[in-house]
């Protein structure tokens, strides 16, 4: 089985993280989940997170508003992602609030990078037995190998992603499609 590093906000819903890194476990996962196994091995505690990301197949990002506010999450998925090439699967948790009291739904909340991939949906408890079956399902297939990239230059050492600016720029050359 695949072994799952579990990311999510402690502010979004750690009980539901706890249960879900029961179930993935029982399910006979190995779950790497920072309340039971941060091994405190006398490590920066960034170092122990990449350490863990690194000897994970998949990083399992449950989304919530948290997850933008805190950046623990974001860190942990894009270096993933971005810097080990891991496959990241999301899956949403709870919905957001907006200023003026409107909902904002917890797809919109999915970091824009990760945005075209499946992510279960476990916001209604009722339906969580239906969701983790799917999840397991989704997540014991093997992970494709990543293509390699050929005659593409390296990112600059002081390249700062701006996902902000950027979909600020895609939404204003796609507004007459929206």
């Amino acid at each position: 089985m695949a072994s799952i590093f579990l990311s999510y906000a402690r502010s979004d819903d750690e009980v539901f993280a706890r249960r879900l890194h029961a179930d993935l476990t029982r399910a006979g996962f190995d779950v790497w989940f920072d309340r039971a196994s941060m091994p405190g091995r006398q490590l920066p505690f960034p170092q122990e997170i990449r350490d863990a990301i690194a000897a994970c197949d998949r990083v399992l990002l449950v989304v919530g508003p948290g997850v933008l506010a805190e950046g623990w999450a974001a860190k942990e998925w894009r270096f993933a992602h971005f810097e080990l090439g891991k496959c990241v699967n999301p899956i949403v948790r709870l919905n957001g609030c907006r200023a003026d009291s409107g909902i904002i739904d917890g797809y919109e909340l999915i970091p824009e990078d990760l945005k075209l991939l499946h992510a279960e949906d476990f916001r209604d408890d009722a339906q969580y037995d239906k969701h983790l079956a799917n999840l397991i399902r989704q997540i014991s297939e093997p992970v494709p190998p990543v293509g390699k990239l050929v005659a593409v230059p390296e990112l600059p050492a002081c390249f700062l992603a701006q996902p902000d600016r950027i979909k600020a720029l895609r939404d204003l050359l796609l507004i007459d499609l929206q």
